[in-house]
């Protein structure tokens, strides 16, 4: 019965390889369409990758699942999509699909079938009035980072965005815009986290020719978590309120220098001692030092709901240096190091919370080694090796795990 069992998986697995490549003949074959029609503004791409993840549910050490014997997984993806870009007069159309199958070798529950599907529209009136409409709608399978068990963690996200700004005087303009983001989870354990949100966001912003901007914005969110009673100890409900100041500083040709900070506070409806509020901020400087060698700096301080029964919110601060070095540049061949270090402070301590139960502190670090070969332009190639170490006060959350991949994408 076993060996049934298994043959019947394989051949389901044959026949999802066919119908994938299947899908990839087709789409190379409308090259020759596309390109009568619509001058190669239609554009197949096919994708691969092989990952081997050492810790693949971020088990602590020493930590192994039931009768499984390794933490370890090799993660196999197929991806085939369509990217459009069609320019109309002062319009544009732009539209990125793509469908991706993806296998686990030891934890096979959670193979999958997943999906991204863009569709954005740059519209403009007038000299004065321009805008964007846009739609988001992917299946993933999210980080283990902090639920270390193996459990479905498939989120769909679904985005829908209409934004506009009108320029008042030369180089200032008054924008608003409407974001709908609603978050669902297939696995029954997790649908109690299935969020909508819906945001405001209005102000202004001053861009210049040279690119330099400064902008003031405020952002007004309204949350429901659709499965969670009004009575529900995490609450149902919440109201946001984000005030941010944002700038871009071109210094040089070589130095660009980007920032926004700003004070968030969220509010929510039935249990008031789940409240916060702080400062947030996030930057970066991107440094050309020379025409093959540049250096990345990126930091942030951000705050969100905790979502447990001991704090409130949860505040993450870190910081990522990368420096990267081109070798050749026909064939492009380049070398990145990001290298990472963030806190992650669990704060607010609640009124009804168990008083016995330490908030959660943890530190996380990680180093990545890139190796990125562009052979020619249509064909990009990136094989890459990454240790990740997470260092908490909870010893289930604390982990290692090692990381290895090759992933090749081909457009047409």
């Amino acid at each position: 019965m076993g060996n049934i069992l298994t043959t019947q998986a394989k051949t389901k697995r044959i026949i999802r390889h066919v119908i994938i490549m299947g899908g990839i003949s087709l789409l190379i074959s409308q090259k020759v369409l596309a390109a009568a029609l619509f001058d190669h503004i239609v554009q197949p791409y096919v994708g691969t990758q092989l990952i081997y993840d050492s810790n693949l549910l971020r088990l602590p050490k020493n930590s192994l699942l039931g009768t499984v014997n390794s933490k370890g997984s090799f993660i196999e993806q197929l991806k085939a999509g369509l990217a459009i870009n069609w320019q109309i007069s002062q319009q544009q159309l732009k539209v990125d699909a793509n469908i991706n199958q993806n296998w686990f070798s030891t934890f096979n529950t959670l193979n999958y079938t997943g999906y991204n599907v863009l569709a954005q529209w740059d519209w403009r009136l007038t000299q004065k009035l321009k805008g964007e409409l846009s739609y988001n709608n992917s299946l993933v399978l999210g980080s283990f980072q902090q639920m270390n068990a193996l459990i479905n963690n498939l989120r769909n996200r679904e985005i829908y965005v209409a934004n506009g700004a009108y320029e008042i005087l030369p180089d200032w303009f008054l924008r608003a815009g409407f974001t709908r983001d609603s978050t669902s989870y297939p696995a029954r354990e997790l649908q109690i986290n299935d969020l909508v949100e819906n945001r405001i966001d209005f102000g202004f912003r001053y861009a210049n020719p040279l690119e330099n901007m400064v902008g003031f914005h405020v952002t007004l969110t309204d949350g429901k978590y659709s499965n969670r009673a009004e009575s529900s100890i995490l609450d149902n409900a919440y109201t946001r309120v984000d005030y941010n100041l944002e700038g871009v500083w071109n210094y040089s040709v070589k130095t660009r220098i980007r920032g926004q900070i700003g004070y968030t506070s969220q509010t929510f409806e039935h249990i008031k001692s789940r409240n916060f509020s702080d400062i947030i901020a996030t930057g970066d400087i991107l440094w050309q030092a020379t025409r093959k060698s540049s250096l990345y700096l990126e930091f942030w301080r951000d705050i969100s709901a905790a979502d447990n029964l001991t704090a409130s919110f949860q505040l993450n601060q870190g910081v990522r240096l990368t420096p990267a070095w081109t070798w050749s540049e026909t064939p492009m061949i380049q070398v990145e190091l990001p290298i990472s270090y963030e806190q992650q402070s669990s704060l607010g301590a609640l009124d009804f919370g168990n008083t016995s139960i330490p908030l959660q502190q943890a530190n996380n670090s990680m180093i990545q080694l890139n190796l990125n070969y562009t052979p020619i332009p249509n064909v990009k190639m990136t094989a890459f090796a990454l240790y990740e170490e997470r260092r908490s006060n909870n010893p289930l959350q604390s982990y290692q795990h090692q990381s290895v991949g090759l992933t090749m994408n081909v457009s047409f």
